[in-house]
Formats: C-alpha cells, structure tokens, sequence
C-alpha cells in the first residue's frame, strides 16, 4: 500500500515529538527547511513541521 509523502513525514515527526516534544518538531523543521529551499518546486510540508518555519 503506497502513503502519502507528507502523511509519512507527518507521521514521523509526531514519533520525534512523543519522545523529545515539540523541539523534535522544530529542529526538523529547520533542516528539511535547507532542503526544500534548494528545490525548484513548492514542496507542501505537513501542519507539524511547516508552523515552524
């Protein structure tokens, strides 16, 4: 069964977020936020990481 990107990236920051709270969430977001940057497109983030940036 193939899932959404974004669902995937959701899911795992919230896994982050269970053991290390919400700096998990914010501190991967400031490092997927260099990646995105670097791309071309508009890269949709999920709620949990994009309120970061």
């Amino acid at each position: 069964m193939a899932r959404d990107g974004q669902q995937v990236l959701y899911d795992l920051v919230e896994v982050f977020k269970g053991t290390s709270g919400e700096v998990a969430a914010f501190l991967i977001a400031r490092r997927v936020e260099n990646v995105v940057e670097s791309l071309d497109d508009d890269v949709p983030l999920p709620e949990n990481l994009s309120r970061h940036l």
